[in-house]
């Protein structure tokens, strides 16, 4: 019976034929509040995991690990493959040619780029992602459990209201006058329990440090690339001691490059 009071004043709530307690200000605050955290932390959630790793399939694997509570196997990252593929080359053109020398260098710095690199995905993931999925798949169920069984004691209450205002004999009054106090402290009681869950989401904090660390490892390592002109990126030669032919294909100098590199091969 009281399951079908309630059923019908939700029904004429939706209707607009019954009268509904609300909340006050600073408990709509909360719940509104609450909202917007909720739907921002998604949001925060899944393009930091994008940023993190651009590859559906591969976030998707990701996925199915941590579901599976197994270990995700560590992946080499784009960094640290481009300088293997740089000392690989260097060994081919002649270690000791400019070109070679500077893949060497270049290919040193990107595999120290590419574990920073890895050491950055690996502490976003335990710093600033793991709390964020803690906040969505504890407090928030939570917080939702808790919202929900407000919202049935509130109907429940006006319910109760809506029978006392119906009662017309003495006896039906007090009965309905006293199942009335007894959803007014339910629903008081669950109301101060949401309110302090409520209110723990501004406790929330995330450490944003991991940007900064990340840069404050890259950035002298990246330094310390070679600048000069004398350690070229590509292969060349000193214009300004190169007799190189395009149209032969022969350098009439024998620059330093062009010599080094023949005898390389």
């Amino acid at each position: 019976m009281r399951l079908l009071c309630v059923f019908f004043q939700f029904t004429e709530e939706k209707l607009g034929q019954a009268e509904k307690t609300e909340l006050d200000a600073h408990f709509e605050n909360l719940l509104s509040r609450a909202d917007i955290t909720k739907n921002w932390t998604e949001k925060i959630l899944r393009q930091t995991e994008v940023l993190l790793q651009p590859n559906p399939s591969a976030r998707v694997e990701e996925f199915l690990y941590e579901k599976l509570e197994r270990k995700i196997p560590s992946r080499v990252t784009n960094g640290e493959l481009l300088g293997q593929y740089m000392t690989e080359a260097a060994s081919d053109f002649g270690a000791s040619s400019p070109y070679g020398q500077t893949l060497i260098k270049v290919g040193e710095t990107q595999k120290r780029l590419g574990i920073a690199e890895r050491d950055f995905i690996h502490s976003s993931s335990i710093n600033f992602l793991t709390p964020l999925r803690n906040f969505l798949e504890g407090d928030w169920r939570t917080i939702s459990k808790e919202r929900r069984i407000l919202q049935n004691r509130r109907l429940d209450l006006d319910a109760c209201k809506a029978r006392l205002k119906k009662a017309k004999a003495a006896e039906a009054k007090a009965a309905a006058e006293h199942e009335l106090r007894v959803a007014q402290t339910e629903f008081d009681r669950q109301a101060e329990v949401t309110r302090l869950l409520l209110e723990g989401i501004s406790s929330t904090h995330i450490s944003f440090d991991i940007r900064g660390e990340c840069r404050s490892c890259c950035f002298p390592t990246s330094q310390r690339l070679p600048s000069s002109r004398h350690s070229p990126l590509a292969p060349s030669c000193k214009p300004q001691h190169c007799g190189w032919n395009a149209e032969s294909s022969r350098c009439q100098t024998a620059c330093e490059w062009h010599t080094e590199s023949k005898s390389a091969v």
